[in-house]
């Protein structure tokens, strides 16, 4: 067997499946009316948000991040200066990550809003 490097075309969202993964075997997970699931862990320099949807209904979710520092947030998930929004179908997960900047200290701090429609 040989590795090679891959560009970036060439598995777009790479890290989102390989955190999709990840949240969907983990099975400690906060609950949200038993319909839904969520859950952050890091992983080497990245904060990930896993977020699945269990019920039938659409699940919004709004992450308002009040604290973040030493992390970035990828321009693909805001939704707002330091906000992301996830719309997640019935039987469906969604994840995002945060990238640290530096080896120096994290500091995050999040409030989460949502609803089902």
């Amino acid at each position: 067997m040989t590795l090679r490097q891959v560009k970036v075309d060439e598995y777009p969202n790479l890290l989102e499946r390989v955190y999709l993964d990840c949240g969907a075997r983990v099975r400690d997970r906060y609950q949200l009316k038993n319909e839904c699931e969520f859950m952050s862990a890091w992983c080497g320099s990245h904060l990930w948000i896993y977020a699945a949807n269990k019920g039938n209904k659409l699940w919004t979710l709004e992450i308002d991040f009040e604290t973040l520092i030493n992390l970035r947030i990828p321009k693909k998930y805001l939704s707002g200066s330091n906000t992301v929004r996830m719309v997640i179908p019935a039987n469906n997960d969604r994840v995002i990550y945060l990238k640290r900047i530096n080896t120096d200290i994290v500091s995050v701090d999040w409030k989460l809003k949502h609803d089902w429609k």
